[in-house]
C-alpha cells in the first residue's frame, strides 16, 4: 500500500509496528544492492515475531541455566580435585611425623598439584634412605656422605684433624664410685662435647667408653684445624666449670688430656641395617692418640698438637714445643686457654 511504503521510506532501514488489513506487522523497508532501483519490504507478522522472541528468550533463558549449572558442576570437579590431594597431603605429614615412612602419594599428572605430591614422594624417600642408612647417628652428618646423584658414599677420604681426648685414670675411677654416679658423670661430660663440636665443622666419630674421638674435615671448612683447637680449648675451660661445680656438690672431679693430629682420615660407616656407626681409620687417628697419651706429661693445658697443626694455628694460638725426648717428630702444647 502507498502509505504504508510512503511512512517505511520515511525511516528507511528501521523496524516499525503497523496495521494493515487489520492486522499488526513488523516492517522493514530497504534499499537492494544487487538489484539496482528497487526496494525491499520486509513483513512479518506481530504474533511471529513475538513468538521468536519469546523462543529467542526461552532459549537464551536456558542457555544461562545451563552454563550456570556447568560452572556449578566445574567449580565442584576442580574443587575435588584439589580438595582430595590436600587431604592426602596432610595425612601423608601427619604419617611421616609419627616416622611412618612405608607409602607413598598417588601423583599421576602434569598440574601443579601432581607436582607438589611428587615433590613429597621425593622427601619421603631421602627420608626413608636417612632412616635405614644411619640409626642412632645424627643427621647433619649425611652430608659428608651424600653424592651429586642423590646417593650416598660408604666411605669417604679426606685430609683432617683428628681430636682424642681421654679421662685419666677412669678405671680407678669406675673402681672406686657407684655406676649409676660413672654414667651420670659420662653423661655431662660428653654433653661437654657435644655441644662443643656442634658449634664448629666436626664430626663426633664416637665415645668409647670414657674416650672422644672427633674428626674435622676439610672439606667442611678451610678453617678445620683453627676450629678443631678452638673447640679442644672450649671443652677444657667448660670442664674447669664442671669440676669446680661437682667439687662444691661433694661429687668426684675428673681430668683430661687432648692430642690434635692433621692428615688424611678415612671414615666408613659400619654396622647391619639395625644398627651403625662411624669408624675413622687413617695414620692421624692413632697419632692423635698417641699425643693424647703423651698430654699427660704437659706443662700448661695438657693439650697436644703436631708440628702441621702448630703451623697452621701458631699465630692465633699460644704454643711452646713440648719436651719429650722421645718423639722423633716435633710436638707442641698450647701454652694458656
Amino acid at each position: 500500500p502507498t502509505d504504508i511504503l510512503h511512512k517505511l521510506k520515511s525511516t528507511p532501514n528501521q523496524f516499525q509496528i503497523l496495521r494493515w488489513r487489520g492486522k499488526s506487522f513488523f516492517a522493514l523497508q530497504t534499499s537492494s544492492k544487487s538489484l539496482g532501483g528497487f526496494d525491499l519490504l520486509y513483513l512479518l507478522p506481530e504474533s511471529k515475531a513475538l513468538a521468536a522472541i519469546s523462543l529467542m528468550d526461552s532459549r537464551f533463558f536456558w542457555f544461562q541455566a545451563l552454563t550456570l549449572l556447568l560452572a556449578l558442576v566445574s567449580c565442584s570437579l576442580l574443587l575435588r580435585m584439589v580438595q582430595n590431594p590436600l587431604g592426602l597431603l596432610n595425612e601423608g605429614f601427619q604419617r611421616a611425623q609419627k616416622e611412618d615412612l612405608e607409602f607413598d602419594l598417588q601423583a599421576a599428572g602434569r598440574n601443579e598439584i601432581s607436582s607438589v605430591l611428587r615433590g613429597f614422594n621425593s622427601m619421603l624417600t631421602e627420608l626413608k634412605r636417612r632412616k635405614k642408612l644411619l640409626p642412632f647417628i645424627p643427621h647433619e652428618i649425611l652430608k659428608l656422605f651424600k653424592k651429586d646423584s642423590g646417593g650416598y658414599e660408604s666411605r669417604i677420604s679426606d685430609e683432617a684433624v683428628v681430636v682424642f681426648s681421654d679421662i685419666r685414670s677412669f678405671t680407678s675411677i669406675s673402681e672406686t664410685y657407684e655406676p649409676e654416679e660413672i654414667v651420670s658423670m659420662l653423661n655431662e661430660y660428653f654433653s661437654i662435647w657435644q655441644r662443643r663440636v656442634g658449634k664448629y665443622s666436626g664430626v663426633i666419630e664416637k665415645f668409647i667408653g670414657d674416650a672422644v674421638v672427633v674428626v674435622f674435615f676439610k672439606q667442611n671448612s678451610h678453617s678445620f684445624m683453627q676450629e678443631a683447637v678452638q673447640t679442644s680449648i672450649e671443652v677444657m675451660s667448660e670442664l674447669q666449670e664442671f669440676n669446680a661445680a661437682r667439687k662444691e656438690a661433694g661429687k668426684f672431679t675428673i681430668q683430661n688430656g687432648i692430642g690434635i693430629c692433621s692428615g688424611t682420615v678415612s671414615l666408613g660407616i659400619l654396622g647391619t641395617e639395625r644398627k651403625r656407626h662411624f669408624h675413622a681409620r687413617g695414620k692421624a687417628v692413632e697419632r692423635a692418640e698417641e699425643l693424647e697419651a703423651e698430654s699427660k706429661n704437659g706443662r700448661f693445658t695438657r693439650i697436644l698438637t703436631d708440628k702441621t697443626v702448630y703451623e697452621a694455628v701458631r699465630f692465633q694460638y699460644d704454643l711452646e714445643p713440648h719436651q719429650d725426648r722421645s718423639e722423633a717428630e716435633p710436638i707442641f702444647e698450647l701454652s694458656s686457654l
